[in-house]
């Protein structure tokens, strides 16, 4: 019952679905996928749908940006 009350605070505090991260990040399908599979980005279910937290896509892409030299 937490996991879903947690759910339900990250939905109200921005979670996205994989369509909306893609268009939010600049990154491919495949490599939003690929970071899920591989446990760097963190996500949920919800019904048949995948949902990554907008915090948590902001640190993502904090870690495999980075940033330009002058």
């Amino acid at each position: 019952m937490a996991e879903r009350s947690h759910e339900g605070n990250v939905l109200a505090e921005g979670a996205m679905p994989i369509g909306e991260a893609v268009a939010f990040s600049g990154q491919s399908r495949t490599a939003i996928y690929d970071a899920m599979a591989g446990g760097s980005l963190p996500y949920f279910t919800k019904g048949c749908r995948r949902f990554i937290a907008k915090k948590d896509l902001i640190a993502w892409l904090g870690q495999i940006l980075q940033p330009a030299r002058p």
